[in-house]
């Protein structure tokens, strides 16, 4: 009788402990899952605030850019062509309305590098952020799609660009075209995804703290369960 009742407090035992480990597993797996989820969420809303804000920016400076004007632009490089301030001024209204930290217009010259025609980025004097008229600019690093633009002569939403100089950003880039329809330009508008992803963090490090507050209850509930079920069995 005493081996048939020591057998059975330790298949008792046994279950409790395999319950005890499945419930653990199972919380830490919800709790990882969510964390991991997560990590994947943050970029994922950062390209949907992208193809929110910067796309329609691009799509705006669109029609800003006269095409033609712009051909002839970057051919002359004339700086006192009235076309040239007017629509940098332009440009930078735009720019500063649509929260974007950079926006630019280019035109190919040789292979990669690009020449910078109208930045609407900032003003003439902050040179860190504003490029003259003509000033070349080696490109080799840009993304494909910035490329695809010209021949594809389609608005499209760049990756998510981690960068020493400019920081985290998230760019759209769109043609500019000339009465013949012909690409002549690309048009690059660049938002700071750095503080976006900061507050999507910030706001899932806040949901995880309260999932990880009821775990820890919930674990605690569960432990004070089977130490109860532990006296009741002692009481028999």
């Amino acid at each position: 009788m005493s081996d048939r009742f020591e057998a059975l407090e330790r298949a008792r035992a046994d279950l409790k402990f395999r319950v005890t480990v499945l419930f653990i597993f199972f919380v830490v797996s919800i709790f990882s899952v969510f964390v991991i989820t997560s990590a994947m969420e943050v970029n994922t809303v950062i390209r949907f605030i992208g193809s929110r804000l910067a796309i329609p920016t691009v799509r705006q400076a669109q029609t800003v850019i006269d095409g033609d004007a712009f051909e002839k632009l970057r051919d002359s490089l004339d700086q006192e062509d009235p076309y040239y301030e007017a629509a940098r001024i332009r440009l930078l209204d735009l720019k500063e309305r649509s929260g974007s930290v950079y926006l630019y217009t280019m035109a190919p010259v040789d292979g990669r590098t690009y020449r910078f025609i109208i930045d609407g980025s900032a003003p003439p004097g902050d040179q860190d952020n504003f490029s003259p008229l003509g000033t070349l600019e080696d490109t080799s690093e840009y993304e494909d799609v910035f490329f695809d633009v010209m021949r594809e002569k389609e608005i499209v939403l760049g990756s998510i660009d981690q960068n020493e100089t400019w920081g985290k950003l998230i760019s759209a880039y769109g043609p500019i075209l000339n009465a013949n329809g012909e690409a002549v330009g690309v048009i690059g508008c660049d938002l700071e995804a750095a503080s976006i992803a900061a507050w999507i963090r910030g706001r899932v490090a806040w949901q995880m703290g309260i999932i990880a507050v009821f775990l820890i209850v919930g674990l605690a509930v569960y432990f004070m369960f089977l130490r109860r079920l532990d006296r009741l069995e002692a009481l028999r």
